[in-house]
């Protein structure tokens, strides 16, 4: 009798993640003596307009043609104060950060400025780091260059924050819990958790491999005497899984040991992506104490077997007398004691006995003969 099994594990999985920066830009390019388009103006209120203030962010940048490294702040606290203010929208000035001072001015739809005389200063015309496209004029500012009427130039103003990335692989079956959801299904998955302060994400790519394809083999002979020898286990597919059940020896199935009855053996295999599955056979064990089946003058057949309860016992010519019949069925309970005239044929009717494999034992005043018997 064979059942198969799957391996079934809830995995509770403690995140441990990968961060990465994820970057909100704004970059145009702006042409000396000209004022910025309508288009420019809309693309830089556009930008503001995506800051996304909630979240944790670690650093911003101003860059550009004439200096494509740029100059980075790294204080998250002012990097935070300083997208606040852009969007709602209001004056800002940092304190020292990295040898400079970062500014956000609320007029001109927002002008940023690095390292101004004053908050919003009327000296609006110094070299060096300035972006306004809202000015409505060419002194729309420079990186790196003169701020009004500055040369043909590519301006960028970068923000970043940090977003963590997982990739985690489960086995077909398996679960795997993602800020309280147990998930089942390959593909993307996202999740936001609050810092206190700030917001941070979590991505998260689920991998969902397929169990390995397990197989194992019937006994030879899938019943056997308690007083008998070791059995060799079957084959199980593919090899190198493991045999596990009562009565298991290294490789061989011992009847003393696992008891009388019907017994599951399993035999698992786990493949390279630690997934398993099993699959199991059964061996039943019954009690063969007195059975002689080599030279009894007490031997028997049976007719029809299989059958559906109705058949005949044709009795070996030597035997006489009255002889005991009794029936079991595989876990040892007795259905069926009588004691009968031995005759050359005895017909048997049980009735409605459940289909299935029973033993049939018949005893006289010395022998003693067991055989198997099948209702169908």
């Amino acid at each position: 009798m064979k059942s198969k099994f799957t391996s079934l594990v809830l995995m509770v999985f403690l995140i441990q993640s990968t961060s990465v920066k994820s970057q909100t830009v704004w970059t145009d390019t702006f042409l000396n003596g000209n004022a910025p388009t309508p288009v420019q103006v809309a693309a830089w209120t556009t930008f503001i307009s995506r800051l996304d203030t909630t979240k944790c962010f670690t650093s911003m940048t101003i860059s550009g043609t004439f200096d494509q490294t740029g100059i980075t702040c790294t204080d998250p606290a002012i990097v935070s104060a300083f997208a606040k203010a852009m969007k709602k929208p209001a004056s800002y000035t940092s304190p020292v950060t990295n040898g400079n001072v970062w500014s956000i001015c609320s007029r001109y739809q927002g002008e940023v400025w690095l390292n101004p005389p004053s908050e919003c200063s009327g000296n609006n015309c110094p070299t060096g780091y300035m972006i306004r496209p809202g000015i409505g004029n060419s002194n729309w500012g420079g990186v790196n260059t003169a701020t009004c009427g500055g040369p043909n130039q590519r301006m960028t103003f970068t923000f970043e924050y940090a977003e963590d990335h997982i990739e985690e692989s489960i086995c077909m079956g398996d679960s795997f819990l993602f800020y309280g959801n147990y998930l089942k299904t390959p593909g993307q998955y996202t999740e936001t958790y609050s810092t206190g302060t700030c917001d941070s994400t979590i991505n998260l790519t689920l991998i969902v491999d397929t169990l390995p394809t397990v197989t194992l083999g019937d006994f030879s002979e899938d019943t056997v005497c308690d007083n008998g020898g070791l059995v060799s286990l079957p084959a199980g597919s593919p090899s190198n899984g493991t045999y596990s059940g009562n009565g298991v020896t290294g490789t061989s199935f011992n009847p003393l040991s696992s008891g009388l009855g019907s017994h599951y053996i399993v035999y698992t295999y786990i493949d390279s992506n630690s997934c398993s599955a099993s699959d199991s056979t059964m061996i039943t064990v019954v009690n063969c104490v007195g059975i002689d089946e080599d030279g009894s003058k007490l031997d028997f057949s049976i007719y029809p077997n299989p059958n559906n309860g109705i058949f005949e016992i044709t009795l070996s010519e030597n035997v006489s007398g009255e002889i005991n019949v009794r029936i079991y069925d595989l876990n040892g309970r007795m259905i069926l004691s009588d004691r009968v005239r031995a005759e050359a044929k005895l017909k048997l009717d049980l009735g409605n006995i459940q289909r299935g494999s029973y033993f049939i034992e018949l005893q006289s005043n010395q022998d003693l003969f067991t055989k198997k018997l099948l209702i169908q």
